[in-house]
């Protein structure tokens, strides 16, 4: 094979580079629009110990979310990973469902997995747009969405009290 063969101009795919790029662009849009009709009430940052992959978090994350099923409570959740400044990934969670129980999750995941962060969800600082800004059409994109939330979440729903 010759050596010109081999070599790629690095814009020979810029036309589906683009197209991706947009695309990818219109999935957080409506991602964003869809999910800022939900009523997020907290906003996790999730860690794990050195050594824990992510397959492992995501078993943990859906053992919290288990639990609070079991007990009843209605829930909805979008589960992003996102890679810090370092190369530690992480998970950033919109979540509903919970009240102030929510607090015992901090001790539960330190004892598992790593530092629980938990915030009250305020849509005037960064909504939703800033925890979809992670989800695009690639096949590195990891992120979870409850796919069957919780109608009492729905921004609608709550207007009717």
């Amino acid at each position: 094979m010759s050596r010109s063969s081999e070599w790629k101009h690095p814009f020979d795919d810029i036309e589906e580079r683009i197209q991706s790029a947009l695309r990818s662009r219109q999935l957080r849009r409506d991602y964003d629009e869809w999910l800022s009709q939900i009523w997020w009430r907290w906003v996790l940052t999730l860690t794990w110990r050195p050594g824990m992959g992510v397959k492992r978090a995501k078993g943990l994350f859906a053992e919290v979310i288990e639990m609070y099923e079991r007990r009843g409570v209605p829930i909805s959740f979008l589960r992003v990973v996102e890679e810090g400044e370092l190369g530690k990934k992480h998970f950033h969670v919109l979540l509903s469902g919970p009240s102030y129980e929510i607090f015992e999750l901090e001790e539960w995941w330190l004892k598992r997995a790593g530092i629980c962060k938990i915030q009250r969800f305020a849509p005037t600082e960064n909504g939703v747009s800033y925890y979809v800004k992670s989800v695009d059409c690639s096949p590195d994109s990891d992120y979870d969405i409850d796919p069957q939330i919780a109608e009492c979440h729905r921004r609608s729903y709550l207007a009717q009290f």
